[in-house]
């Protein structure tokens, strides 16, 4: 039987298949490609407009379609009516280079899954500037489009080491520094059991969590902090690795005795965002 259209579940099923026409079936089933084309332009589209940008807007969004249709006009041959075509052709790709996740019931728009999608919009930008160099043809057109480029990819190396810094690199450091610090507070010899109070991902000190690509903490997954735990003490008390190590997450508590080591990974949040926490390091 279909999945209703809740909202828990906005995509019906769409890998079942009907032996026989029914008629609330086939409306269930518009209704949920209709969602799914909706699903298309409000997430996977939107993500790879904005290109670098991992907190998305709707407006950089809007901005860079404004900037690729014109140049895309400009960019192409023909009349006018030819040019139409050719436009709808080149947006009409948008949708096929995506359609694998498309066909599919599932509805998460993982950057892992717009590759094909984010390098055709960056290939119409980069036709869309030569449209645009095509009206503004003159000599010094061919260097300012040289430096545009050249700017452009300054840029998203920067962008791309700075979402490397803050979404991975100083927030791990922090849980691993917090981590190294609960275990070295306490002398392993006394220590009967090591017990890690994990957080959520909605707890993380990155500047935003997307999917479970970015910013998400390695200490809110079920089998991070242990291991964690294990390596740190490998690396400060190597003879006492064999301490026992329990993890449960903050709605889980269990009994905890005297002899036990208590890790709270949820402190974190009370140290400050990621940046903060680096200028401090410093």
């Amino acid at each position: 039987m279909d999945k209703p259209v809740t909202v828990d579940n906005p995509i019906p099923d769409l890998s079942l298949v009907v032996p026989c026409y029914n008629e609330a079936s086939h409306l269930e089933s518009s209704v949920a490609i209709l969602l799914k084309v909706l699903w298309f332009f409000h997430q996977p589209l939107l993500n790879a407009l904005n290109l670098t940008k991992l907190s998305p807007k709707r407006r950089l969004a809007w901005s860079v379609a404004a900037f690729i249709t014109p140049g895309l006009l400009l960019y192409f041959r023909g009349t006018l009516k030819q040019r139409l075509v050719q436009l709808t052709i080149a947006f009409l790709l948008l949708p096929l280079s995506y359609l694998p996740n498309l066909v599919v019931a599932e509805s998460s728009a993982f950057y892992r899954t717009q590759s094909a999608l984010t390098f055709l919009i960056v290939v119409y930008i980069f036709l869309a500037l030569w449209g645009y160099r095509r009206v503004f043809d003159w000599p010094a057109a061919a260097m300012s489009l040289t430096a545009v480029v050249g700017l452009a990819a300054l840029t998203s190396s920067l962008l791309a080491a700075h979402n490397v810094r803050a979404y991975f690199a100083v927030p791990q450091a922090q849980e691993l520094e917090l981590m190294r610090g609960y275990l070295t507070q306490r002398e392993s010899a006394r220590v009967s059991r090591i017990h890690i109070i994990r957080y959520t991902w909605k707890d993380s000190i990155a500047p935003t969590v997307r999917y479970d690509e970015f910013g998400l903490p390695s200490s809110a997954q079920p089998w991070a902090p242990g291991s964690m735990a294990y390596l740190v003490l490998r690396e400060v008390n190597p003879e006492h690795a064999s301490i026992p190590i329990e993890v449960a997450a903050a709605e889980d508590a269990t009994r905890v005795e005297s002899d036990d080591l208590v890790v709270d990974m949820r402190q974190l949040l009370s140290l400050g965002s990621p940046m903060h926490l680096d200028k401090q390091r410093r």
